[in-house]
């Protein structure tokens, strides 16, 4: 009898080790995959390695990508330590995350919806994605997710940047020209 439980135990002990590495090779598998999309190149590859950039540092408690993805206008008037210190950012729930999949991207010019699903994690078998449309901003440093600005605001920003440096340009031409 004794026998009997050891090798039930060592049984159900493989068949736990063998189902969890079958999860994480999936999980390597769709990484490699990632991470080819993201060398071939394209609005599609960024915008998708950004989401995951983005998942992968929230899930090990990294808020400061929130901070990095906020247009520049938001970052001169509010510090990090401010921004931390928003409830929006301070109680994000980040802890449940598992992993995210872009199912796809519609680039329009200087923004896009990426059709993502997120999974959290949970005791269900199966994980469910929860999907959800996002959009994604192109800028100068590349495409960003901002979560507090906003790219209305960041357009008007750039407006104002464009006519400071018009009326400097003629400021000049004028100085030159006497």
């Amino acid at each position: 009898m004794k026998c009997f439980r050891a090798c039930f135990i060592l049984f159900v002990a493989i068949l736990c080790i063998a189902g969890c590495g079958g999860e994480e090779s999936a999980k390597k598998t769709a990484d490699q995959k990632t991470a080819a999309t993201a060398i071939d190149g394209g609005d599609e590859a960024a915008i998708e390695a950004l989401f995951i950039e983005y998942i992968e540092r929230m899930r090990e408690g990294d808020k400061t990508v929130l901070y990095e993805n906020e247009f520049d206008y938001y970052k001169d008037l509010i510090s990090l330590t401010e921004y931390m210190e928003y409830p929006r950012v301070r109680d994000y729930v980040y802890d449940s995350l598992s992993h995210i999949v872009v199912d796809s991207v519609k680039v329009f010019g200087d923004s896009a919806w990426a059709y993502i699903r997120l999974f959290y994690e949970s005791m269900d078998p199966e994980p469910v994605g929860h999907s959800y449309r996002s959009p994604v901003y192109r800028t100068d440093e590349g495409w960003k997710k901002p979560y507090l600005s906003h790219w209305e605001q960041h357009l008007e920003d750039l407006e104002r940047i464009r006519a400071y440096e018009e009326a400097v340009k003629r400021e000049q031409s004028e100085k030159k020209g006497n």
